[in-house]
């Protein structure tokens, strides 16, 4: 059985695809070069010099124990590698780090992560996205497409979808939007998540939402152990 889950960006601001923000180290023009995903604008993001370039939006309200889904578009003037990292609030660890991109000129690139931030407390913080820069060639680049996603609360504590589920499933951007989600079934997706490890010996967690990809990968695995 599924249902339908909405889905509520916490960085919206009117389907842009980028948010308001303080500026690290850069310069920034508002562009309609977008990767025709539904967001209307991008962030054209000039580096003023070598070194960390960062974006820091107003407070949005955190729930350290939920679970959060970010993820974003990035598109270099000429071919990049280095990494980004998103931090809310702004302080060590890191929400997401060293999210790589190794882009070829002109080609947007999605990154994304999904996270707790258990370390800190409730309340109301910043986000900062930053490009680390890393080859420290002061490389414009364009930013869009950014949504910030409270998972426990539009899945419910213990049914958030990994990141490799959302990536899948949420392929648009928009400020607000719903997805089809499998529910849970408590103990008898544990144990059909516990038959498919042992089965194929496949390692990790294995969501709820991820079964209807895992199921026909052990099937084949267990019918090629068969013939």
């Amino acid at each position: 059985m599924s249902t339908t889950v909405a889905l509520t960006n916490i960085m919206a601001n009117k389907n842009t695809g980028f948010f308001p923000a303080f500026l690290g180290n850069c310069s920034w023009q508002m562009s309609t070069l977008v990767p025709g995903d539904g967001s209307t604008n991008s962030a054209k993001v000039i580096p003023s010099a070598q070194g960390e370039v960062t974006l820091t939006s107003s407070d949005h309200g955190l729930i350290a124990s939920h679970k959060y889904y970010v993820t974003f578009k990035i598109r270099f003037e000429s071919a990049t590698q280095g990494t980004c990292d998103w931090y809310w609030p702004v302080a060590e660890p890191a929400a997401a780090a060293g999210m790589a991109v190794n882009a070829a000129a002109g080609a947007w690139t999605r990154l994304s992560a999904v996270f707790t931030r258990t370390s800190f407390t409730d309340g109301s913080y910043p986000c900062r996205f930053d490009y680390n820069n890393d080859d420290g060639k002061k490389t414009t680049f364009w930013f869009t497409s950014c949504m910030l996603i409270d998972l426990t609360a539009a899945f419910g504590a213990g049914l958030e979808p990994s990141k490799d589920w959302m990536d899948k499933h949420v392929t648009s951007f928009a400020d607000s939007q719903a997805v089809e989600y499998i529910e849970n079934l408590g103990e008898l997706f544990t144990n059909i998540a516990d038959a498919i490890r042992a089965k194929s010996g496949q390692t990790g967690e294995i969501f709820p939402c991820d079964f209807a990809d895992r199921i026909p990968v052990s099937y084949t695995h267990l019918r090629a152990h068969e013939t």
